[in-house]
């Protein structure tokens, strides 16, 4: 037997982490690339970079949403991989 499918909100996040973690890397990528290729000067500024890029911010405070650019619905999320 196969594995069991994972479902939706399992897919987008782990989807969301690969988009993420490959945008860092070619940030990264570019960064070494404008510092000449010298990765020795360039480790901090990355690791910074890394760091930022995966912070995730979690509240249940509807008047918080209008400050961030993005905003998923956990209930949304929770009827959709019900559906599949």
């Amino acid at each position: 037997m196969g594995q069991p499918r994972r479902s939706l909100r399992t897919e987008l996040l782990v989807n969301l982490g690969f988009v993420t973690s490959a945008a860092v890397i070619l940030v990264g990528l570019n960064t070494v690339l404008l510092l000449g290729g010298d990765v020795a000067d360039a480790w901090r500024p990355l690791v910074v970079l890394w760091l930022g890029s995966t912070l995730v911010f979690v509240s249940h405070d509807e008047r918080l949403a209008v400050r961030f650019d993005e905003r998923l619905s956990l209930p949304e999320l929770n009827r959709a991989a019900a559906k599949e």
